[in-house]
């Protein structure tokens, strides 16, 4: 099997895809120290074993982690919209691809703290992964409001707080 996990951050709430970046750069192994090249490498590398052949989405997945093009990458000129829409449905083939290979289980927390753009990447996941052989588990507070169950099949579980001596015991 195979987990990913997505961590919202209430100091990310406005910075789009930040779960997903910070999920893909760990996946990927880009650091900050790696040269330019390096880090290209690596997310070409990743992108092939993930059945993403198309170099325009690498690119794009590039200028999404902030991997600096230098003069032998062209930049990409694309509308704002196309340009999300390009990067959500690779994001999204990611997930597919995964789930393909073995079972998946997404956890995505803290989704009331969850970005728009990760939101709309959420919603589509929930709507595709009734096809795939994967699990999304999200976490959020209980005043978190969404109209998913509406259109998707979902179990909700509200979980209450942990008396002291059930984080006694959990901690010991």
């Amino acid at each position: 099997h195979y987990i990913i996990t997505l961590q919202c951050s209430p100091h990310h709430t406005k910075t789009a895809l930040y779960p997903a970046i910070n999920h893909l750069r760990r996946v990927i192994g880009v650091t900050g120290e790696d040269r330019p090249a390096t880090q290209w490498q690596k997310l070409e590398t990743f992108a092939t074993t993930s059945g993403l052949h198309d170099p325009l989405t690498v690119t794009l997945l590039g200028d999404l982690l902030s991997i600096p093009g230098g003069d032998q990458r062209a930049p990409v000129m694309l509308s704002p919209d196309k340009r999300k829409e390009l990067i959500l449905e690779a994001l999204l083939h990611l997930l597919q691809s995964r789930a393909a290979r073995c079972p998946t289980l997404c956890i995505v927390e803290d989704v009331h703290w969850i970005d728009p753009t990760s939101m709309d990447l959420l919603t589509r996941a929930i709507g595709a992964i009734q096809r795939m052989p994967a699990l999304l588990v999200i976490t959020a507070r209980p005043d978190f409001n969404t109209t998913w169950s509406e259109s998707n099949p979902m179990m909700f579980l509200t979980l209450s707080r942990l008396s002291r001596r059930q984080s006694a015991e959990l901690l010991a």
